[in-house]
Order: C-alpha cells, then sequence, then structure tokens
C-alpha cells in the first residue's frame, strides 16, 4: 500500500480521505508547500490548490494553530473554530509527523452548531418565558431520586441553594397540601397517572404561596422511570380571583336588592299615584263648565302626568319582574308567537301601513310571554321610529352550532353607533317626541341575557336597524326559572 501511493500525486493519495486534508511543510517559520485533497478545496471554495496558501494563511484555522505553543504542537491537537470568510464552524484535528510539517484534517460542523445554538437559544427562551409567567420546571429520576429544578423553580420557593432533594422538596408544602401532594404522586409513580393540583406551599423565607402543579409520568418499556412536570406561582391570580368572586358577590346582592326595592317602590307607588288620578277624575266631573280653560287645562296636565307616571310604574314593575319572578321553559313556536305580537300590533291604526317579512322562525325551549314580549319591544320600536311612509319590517332566524340567532330588520333612519349601547338603558329615548316610556329594549335586554343569550345593533346595509338576539340551544339554567 505504501509502494502504491509514493507512486500517486499528494493530491491523489490525499482524496483518498473523505474529510477535508491539508499537508503543510515549512510550518511555522516558511509555509513552502500546501497540499491539499479535492474535499478542502471545496470546504474553503477554491479551484486550484496553488490558491491555497493564500487563503489558508488569512484564515481563523491559520491563526488557531499559530498560537499553540511548540510543545502543543508536537502532540495531536483538536480544536472548533468558526470561519468567517466561509460563514462556517469547523472541527480541526492537526498532528505534526515530521520536523516542520503539519497535518490537518478537518470537517464541517456548522449543522450542529446551528442546532446548539438554536437549542441555547430555545433554553434561554424558555427560561425567560418561565421566569416572567412564574413558572418553573421538574423531573424526578426514580432510580436515582436525583431531583432536579429549573431555575426559576428555586426562585419560586426562594430557596438559594442550587440543590434540592425530595425530602427537601416536599417539607415546602403546607399540612393538607403535603398530603394531597403525596398522595398524587404516589398515583403518578405507581399507576402512570399524571395530576394537576392547586397547593399551598411555605416558602424559605416564610412566605405563604398559591401555586399549581402538574406532573406526568414518563415511561419505558410500559414502566414510570421519571416523573416530570411544572408548578406555577399562581398567587396573585387567586388573590385576584378571590376579589373578583367578592366583587361580583357584591354586586349581584347590590342588583337583587336594587330589584327589589324597584319592585316594592313602584309597588307602593301605584296606590296614590291612583288616587290622584281618580280624584282629579271626580273634580273635572263635579266642576265641569264652572272652571276657566286655565284651569281646566291644568286639570288635563296633573290626569295626563297621573296616567304617564302610572306608565312608568307598571314597565318599571314588569322590569322588575323579569329577574323577581320564575318562569317556566317549554318548547315555544316562534313563529306562531310572533304571528301572535303582529296580530295585536295591526289593530292599532298608526301600524296598518307597516308590511312584514317574515322568515322560517323555529321552535325554541323558552318562554312564550317573555319571547312574545321580546319580538313586540323590537317590532314596536322599529314601526314607532321609523320615518318612511310604508315601514318595512323584516324577521328571521339563523340556526348556529349552539344557538339560535334571531334579527329584527328595518328601513327607518338608523341609530348612531355612539348610541348602541344607550338605547337598552332604561327610561332611554333618543326622540322626546314619540309616546312610550322608553323601557322596551331594557326590558328586552333583560330577558335575553337572564336567560344566557345575547342582543346587540348593527346598521343595515340598506338603511335602517338591524336587531340580533340569541336563544341558546343549551346551557346552564337561569336563576328562578322553574
Amino acid at each position: 500500500m505504501a509502494n502504491s501511493l509514493s507512486s500517486e500525486s499528494p493530491k491523489n493519495r490525499f482524496n483518498l480521505f473523505d474529510y477535508p486534508y491539508l499537508h503543510l511543510r515549512g510550518f511555522p517559520q516558511e509555509i513552502q508547500k500546501v497540499s491539499c485533497n479535492d474535499s478542502c478545496c471545496s470546504l474553503f471554495e477554491i479551484e486550484d490548490e496553488e490558491l491555497m496558501i493564500e487563503r489558508l494563511t488569512q484564515s481563523e484555522v491559520f491563526k488557531k494553530i499559530l498560537s499553540f505553543s511548540k510543545q502543543e504542537l508536537s502532540k495531536t491537537n483538536r480544536f472548533e473554530v468558526f470561519e468567517p470568510s466561509l460563514h462556517k464552524w469547523l472541527i480541526v484535528h492537526t498532528s505534526v509527523l515530521e520536523d516542520e510539517e503539519i497535518h490537518l484534517l478537518m470537517n464541517d460542523i456548522t449543522p450542529r452548531k446551528q442546532k446548539e445554538r438554536m437549542d441555547e437559544q430555545k433554553l434561554i427562551i424558555m427560561e425567560r418565558a418561565g421566569s416572567l409567567v412564574q413558572v418553573g420546571g421538574f423531573e424526578l429520576e426514580l432510580d436515582t431520586q436525583q431531583l432536579f429544578w429549573s431555575e426559576e423553580l428555586f426562585k419560586i420557593h426562594e430557596h438559594e441553594s442550587d440543590t434540592i432533594n425530595v425530602t427537601e422538596a416536599i417539607k415546602f408544602y403546607t399540612p393538607e397540601s403535603k398530603k394531597r401532594i403525596e398522595r398524587h404522586f404516589t398515583a403518578c409513580i405507581e399507576d402512570a397517572i399524571p395530576y394537576d393540583l392547586e397547593l399551598d406551599i411555605i416558602t424559605a423565607k416564610g412566605n405563604l404561596k398559591k401555586v399549581r402543579t402538574y406532573g406526568e409520568p414518563v415511561l419505558v418499556n410500559g414502566k414510570v422511570t421519571k416523573v416530570a412536570g411544572a408548578l406555577i406561582d399562581i398567587t396573585t391570580y387567586v388573590n385576584h380571583r378571590e376579589e373578583l368572586t367578592r366583587l361580583n358577590e357584591d354586586l349581584n346582592r347590590s342588583n337583587q336588592d336594587l330589584v327589589s326595592f324597584a319592585y316594592v317602590a313602584s309597588h307602593d307607588l301605584q296606590e296614590p299615584v291612583r288616587h290622584i288620578a281618580s280624584f282629579t277624575e271626580i273634580l273635572t266631573k263635579n266642576l265641569e263648565g264652572k272652571l276657566e280653560a286655565k284651569n281646566q287645562e291644568y286639570f288635563n296636565y296633573i290626569k295626563s302626568s297621573a296616567n304617564r307616571i302610572q306608565k312608568m310604574i307598571s314597565d318599571l314593575l314588569r322590569f322588575s319582574r323579569v329577574n323577581t319572578k320564575s318562569f317556566s321553559l317549554h318548547d315555544v313556536n316562534s313563529a306562531e308567537t310572533l304571528e301572535n305580537v303582529l296580530s295585536q300590533l295591526k289593530e292599532k291604526s298608526d301600524l296598518a301601513n307597516a308590511s312584514f317579512h317574515i322568515h322560517d322562525l323555529p321552535v325554541v325551549h323558552y318562554n312564550s310571554s317573555l319571547l312574545e314580549s321580546i319580538f313586540n319591544n323590537l317590532i314596536e320600536n322599529a314601526i314607532k321610529y321609523n320615518d318612511k311612509s310604508s315601514p318595512i319590517i323584516e324577521v328571521g332566524c339563523e340556526e348556529l352550532t349552539q344557538e339560535f340567532q334571531f334579527f329584527v330588520k328595518d328601513n327607518g333612519p338608523g341609530i348612531s353607533p355612539e348610541y348602541y349601547e344607550l338605547v337598552f338603558s332604561i327610561f332611554k329615548r333618543l326622540d322626546q317626541s314619540k309616546p312610550g316610556s322608553g323601557i322596551g329594549l331594557a326590558i328586552s335586554k333583560r330577558i335575553v341575557e337572564r336567560f344566557n343569550g345575547k342582543i346587540w345593533i348593527v346598521p343595515n346595509e340598506d338603511g335602517g336597524t338591524i336587531f340580533y338576539f340569541t336563544i341558546p340551544k343549551v346551557g346552564e339554567t337561569p336563576k328562578n326559572v322553574d
């Protein structure tokens, strides 16, 4: 084999190597000869080995070799270096076979270094993300009982050491939480059952924290060999959740008190207002023909105001009963309910010119009287505020996955977006010249929301307004519903 090699040119001999290979003669004083194989020329992006001396002497590989001491050069060396001119990472093996001769065997390790860099960045990002959201990771090797914690887990426990064992880790839990984590951890190891728990810990500095911990068994050949998981500091979240629960309870209690007050107040007000209206009517009859025109106008004003107050009280009672009264739910044919509403509305002379376009409507699980109230309020509102001589009202419904979405569309003047929420407020009317107390839409909103639906407004592209409201197919039973 030696005789065969000696008969070939150096480059041909070096091509027997799969990896880039360099042979330097005259190193390090003055390089007299550089021999390399095709792989080396390809690596350094040159076509002829005659160009290698110039390229090599400018390289980081050459600078690295020059930095070695004579003692280091006398033995085999291995190093990694980034070559900027090539944008590549190289691993280089050097050996000195004869005086002033050095051999270099190289390999492109750029893909490996890129992966290492990517893994490092991922780890940094994960550590940073864990720190931001206060999430720490852990892993327990069952055969060695060695427990590994991430840096963030040490921070959460305010544990200044960088090592931890199972016994120490368990001691952080409060007595009740300790029982729970031991029970679930045992089930994870013995039965491969994962766990997800909210627990209490006392940190190394004595601070009470709420944590959520997850654990997953790692199986090898059907046997649990590790338990890996995460722990999140949820102290702030739990405190906010408890505060929000308390505020919601206070708000619900306040709303209930307000509804009860409105019901009692409006109920108690009915009798004196009714007396005012009745006695005003009696006085008007007794003094008929005896009153001056001005006084008669005053009496008429009193009677009109009393009637208006009676109407507002009646509407206020209807509004409060939506939340205080129990309503039975049953299958309701919404098409028949709408037909009843239209029959009643068409009896009014001022609605005679309105035309209705009705699409197919479904059977829903609802209360018929309340659905009738919603249709009546929306349609009467669409006609009352319509500025056309022939109002056009369109009613339809789209069946969605979890709900029915009804719509009532009109060709009126429309509503400005800034009033979309205001119109659902109690006793709010955009046009004071129109009759009514301004409570119809507020009642509709309360009905819809009590039964877990939504109601909203969008502009009609052809002019006018579209009211949408939903009736869920499924959902939790509303309060006070039989």
